[in-house]
């Protein structure tokens, strides 16, 4: 089995992602991975997702998955 990256705890990066919530209609249902405030990899599984953040020679993305409403006002990020 391939060794998957590391993956943060999330900290900032986790912080951005709830602040700008509404920016991810895109993303809606999907799993994201996110470095430096920026999203690098997308996906509907995080087995792929993780696989495309391998690829790409990226470490210790914040991955979390965004809610299928993201104008809804309670929602779990971590």
């Amino acid at each position: 089995m391939a060794r998957q990256p590391e993956v943060s705890t999330g900290g900032d990066d986790m912080n951005w992602v709830h602040e700008h919530m509404h920016e991810f209609r895109a993303y809606q249902g999907k799993w994201i991975a996110v470095i430096g405030h920026r999203v690098v990899a997308a996906g509907s599984s995080v087995m792929r997702l993780l696989e495309d953040v391998e690829a790409q020679g990226l470490s210790e993305p914040f991955v979390t998955q965004i809610p299928d409403d993201v104008d809804r006002k309670t929602y779990f990020i971590g």
